[in-house]
């Protein structure tokens, strides 16, 4: 794993070319840029009523359309890197699917994709909440705006999300002319990408915007078991329309649709550790823990093709797993960071080469008419997906522990109503009720023929074969009034009731046993608050303070081995108490913008992702600890000259167990029992994170220009499971991002030369644990990206 760490001498190399970490707040569109750089105003909608970002009283990053396209953005994994104490990464580690995020903010999110696990950052595209974590990785095409609120959201939007939101706004049709763009993007790996966006008047009431794309990489994982086959590949295309109607001044009514297609090889997943099995440690019956195929024990049969009893003798000693393949362990670990000796499977056992599938669809109307109530709104959505993807926990040539997700689907549907106005002049208000219900199956076929005692049927590779099947509804009524005391004082109350439901039928087929079946069901209500004041210093400085709860359901662990319990087994809500304060300022004729937030954050009834001893080491969801979590935020962005704009962001992020949920006993990553203590860190909770970077514009007296940026970006040390077991962390790390452009002078064309991860670093974006397999595991992140892009645009100048 590599951690170091490129010097301030190596970013100031890239700022010869002088490019910048972010537009900041800026629309950075050619023509404003060839003017000079300034800081602009941004609109944002985080409070659901448009408002200026400086004076919303709200932890919110604002990125316009044209700044995450200047950084080279290509999905929300993106965005991460612009907001403090955000992280975005794509490929939970047990799924083995790239396109299942690992989503934090403050120290709360989610590592888990199962169908039972509810995110804990709310994703919103034009309204829409997406009910589940995979194939949210949403490709930024036609961004108008993409908003990070930090802290728990309840009291503005639609489903209640306990870690923050991320709020993505589409750009809208419009009647002006026929406008729009092409480019075409190459570059290392197999990189290329194509990208089409056509603004289509119809009438004078009625546009419509079209957008397509294409992007394909080539993997960066050897899979050195076959002759030509890379995993971490990259191979999805997509179209979005949308109409926007204006039949009068004060109705429009916008439908926005989307489908997107998937289709690449396994996440770049690499061992760790295989079999670490610590010596002379035994379970109650005198069994060595962990796979007892690389614990010296004779192996009961059958045995694996091609192997004798006496073959496992050496498995027992650290020599052994280190040498010998009979014991299935780090002889398997290849010194390189991009090599894995996986083989993939069906589910009948046959070798493949897997293809990793994902489609997904989604539309919704939006109708917002101006009355004399104020404005009302409706938002109604539908979203679906149908997924099928494949991993090897096992990392050897053998079929030892696979997982194959023959069947992962879900589809929603959301209705939204909002009513908005004033009740007087000093009393604004915002109202909204909202219906959302999911219905999801996830058939997951495990191959684990080796796996003492209840595998040992010489029929099998098809182990078992798991079936989940979820039924979820959500009802909520939620606002907030604000009252202007003063010209300068400024209160709000915010309060949010929500009735959830959760039905999860759960069932299990081993061989040639019975098939098993569960059912569980569980209901929650509760009632969260929200309380903000906030104080206009002068025209350019306010500070506020607020206070907010937040909750997250229930559920059921999706991974059972073996047999059913008698009962199934559930986890707890859990529950967060925010305080906050910040400030919003600007400096010197508007040239200086520092914002800046504290934060503590009270967490109970923690879920994490552990793996349990009394699943028989399957990873699961439990409720392990209360915590408390501390930090602080910082945003500034100077205008050091007409040309030159420095931007920086600053994270501190502290966590704190403060007590144990009933010490639950969980599985380690050497497959040695321990219990989780208030010494544990908890995963993802980096205690530092910084980017620093500027922009540069260059004119010329043709008319043209060069535009260029460098991003400069560090993140900590931190965990990645609660189990904080070496192989599961990542030390702290930094890369680099940079780019100049060609701006000719009638706007009518650029070209940009780019690189993505300049200096080459490599860490890791996620880290699992598989008991049963006896592996520690992580993903890698992707090598350097040097690209070259061409973009033609059409319309008015």
């Amino acid at each position: 794993m590599n951690s170091n760490h490129p010097s301030l001498k190596t970013t100031k190399i890239q700022t010869a070319i002088a490019t910048s970490l972010i537009c900041g707040t800026i629309a950075c569109a050619p023509n404003v840029m060839a003017q000079g750089i300034t800081l602009e105003e941004v609109i944002v909608t985080a409070r659901k009523v448009e408002e200026s970002l400086q004076d919303a009283p709200v932890a919110v990053t604002a990125l316009t359309g044209e700044e995450l396209e200047n950084r080279g953005a290509v999905d929300l994994t993106d965005i991460g890197a612009a907001s403090p104490n955000v992280s975005f990464e794509a490929a939970a580690s047990t799924g083995g699917l790239s396109s299942a995020p690992t989503v934090f903010i403050r120290g709360i999110g989610q590592s888990d994709f199962n169908i039972t696990t509810d995110p804990a950052v709310g994703v919103y595209v034009d309204g829409v909440y997406l009910g589940r974590s995979l194939g949210s990785l949403v490709d930024l095409l036609d961004i108008e705006r993409a908003e990070v609120l930090r802290g728990p959201q309840g009291t503005l939007f639609g489903r209640n999300s306990i870690g923050g939101a991320v709020n993505l706004i589409s750009r809208k049709p419009d009647t002006d002319a026929l406008s729009g763009d092409a480019s075409l993007t190459f570059g290392e790996n197999g990189y290329v990408e194509t990208k089409v966006k056509a603004n289509i008047p119809l009438s004078d009431t009625t546009a419509a915007r079209i957008s397509a794309f294409k992007r394909e990489r080539d993997g960066y994982v050897e899979a050195v078991q076959y002759d030509d086959f890379d995993l971490g590949n990259e191979d999805v295309w997509g179209v979005s329309t949308s109409l926007r109607f204006t039949p009068t001044d004060n109705l429009t009514i916008d439908f926005n649709f989307d489908y997107s297609e998937t289709s690449e090889a396994p996440a770049a997943t690499i061992p760790v550790n295989l079999g670490n099995v610590a010596d002379n440690t035994q379970d109650a019956s005198g069994i060595p823990v962990a796979s007892r195929f690389n614990s010296g024990t004779p192996f009961p049969p059958p045995l694996p093709a091609g192997f004798t009893s006496t073959d496992f003798v050496s498995c027992s000693t650290a020599v052994g797993r280190n040498t010998n393949p009979a014991c299935f362990g780090n002889v398997f670990v290849s010194d390189s960071e991009f090599e894995v000796n996986s083989l993939f499977t069906d589910e009948q056992g046959n070798i493949i080469e897997p293809e990793n599938e994902v489609d997904a669809l989604g539309g919704n109307l939006s109708i917002s008419w101006d009355t004399a109530l104020g404005t009302f709104t409706s938002v109604t959505g539908y979203r679906e997906f149908d997924a099928r993807f494949f991993n090897d926990l096992d990392f050897t040539p053998f079929v030892i522990f696979h997982n194959i997700n023959s069947e992962f689907e879900q589809n929603q549907f959301s209705q939204e109503l909002q009513l908005a106005g004033q009740l007087s002049d000093s009393i604004q208000f915002v109202a909204r009720v909202y219906y959302f219900k999911e219905e999801g199956l996830q058939s997951v076929s495990v191959l684990a023929p080796l796996l003492p005692p209840v595998f040992n049927s010489p029929d099998l590779p098809l182990a078992q074969v798991d079936f989940r099947d979820v039924e979820n509804t959500s009802k909520a009524a939620f606002g907030q009034v604000t009252w202007h005391a003063t010209d300068s004082l400024h209160l709000t109350l915010g309060l949010r009731y929500t009735e959830d439901e959760k039905d999860f039928d759960f069932g299990i087929n081993i061989g040639t046993l019975p098939d098993q079946a569960a059912t569980g069901s569980v209901d929650l209500s509760e009632t969260t608050p929200l309380f903000s004041a906030s104080y206009d210093i002068t025209d350019d400085a306010l500070i506020y303070a607020s206070y907010s709860e937040g909750f997250r359901d229930g559920g059921f662990p999706a991974r059972f081995v073996g047999l059913l319990p008698d009962e199934l087994p559930s986890f707890n809500p859990e529950f967060v108490e925010a305080f906050e304060v910040g400030a919003k300022t600007t400096w010197l004729d508007g040239k200086l913008r520092l914002n800046v937030a504290a934060f503590q954050t009270n967490y109970d009834d923690i879920q994490v992702a552990a793996s349990s001893p009394a699943l028989l080491g399957a990873p699961t969801i439990t409720n392990l600890a209360s915590a408390k979590l501390t930090g602080v935020e910082l945003e500034l962005s100077g205008v050091v000259t007409d040309n030159l704009r420095v931007d920086i962001t600053g994270g501190y992020l502290k966590d704190e167990i403060r007590s144990i949920v009933g010490g639950q006993l969980n599985a380690g990553g050497t497959n040695t029992p321990f219990i989780v203590t208030e010494d544990n860190d908890l995963p993802n909770t980096p205690e530092f994170n910084f980017t620093v970077g500027a922009s540069h514009i260059l004119n010329f007296s043709s008319g043209a220009s060069i535009r260029s940026r460098v991003d400069w970006i560090w993140t900590d040390f931190q965990n990645f499971r609660i189990e904080n077991t070496e192989g599961t962390s990542q030390d702290a790390y930094s890369r680099v991002n940079a780019s100049v452009t060609y701006l000719e002078p009638n706007d009518r064309w650029e070209f940009t030369l780019g690189a993505r991860n300049l200096t080459d670093e490599v860490w890791s974006t996620a880290g699992g644990i598989t008991p049963i397999a006896g592996s520690t595991s992580r993903n890698v992140s992707r090598p350097r990206e040097v690209y070259a892009s061409f973009k033609y645009r059409f319309g008015p100048s």
